[in-house]
């Protein structure tokens, strides 16, 4: 779960885009002030897990 701070900060339709891209059933939820993302965990989840993190350090770094 992405912390409070990087929420605050993020291009909403950048991530959603992203994610889109990777993931074909997640859902997203907006608690406590912060982003939570929800997806199976069968198939390839941790490999497109991964992908995702680097991502959003290239993107964000």
């Amino acid at each position: 779960m992405p912390t409070q701070e990087f929420s605050a900060h993020v291009a909403g339709n950048q991530l959603f885009e992203l994610i889109n891209r990777l993931f074909k059933k997640l859902s997203f939820k907006y608690m406590k002030n912060k982003i939570v993302l929800i997806l199976s965990v069968k198939g390839m989840w941790l490999e497109l897990m991964v992908k995702l993190l680097n991502e959003l350090r290239r993107i964000y770094s």
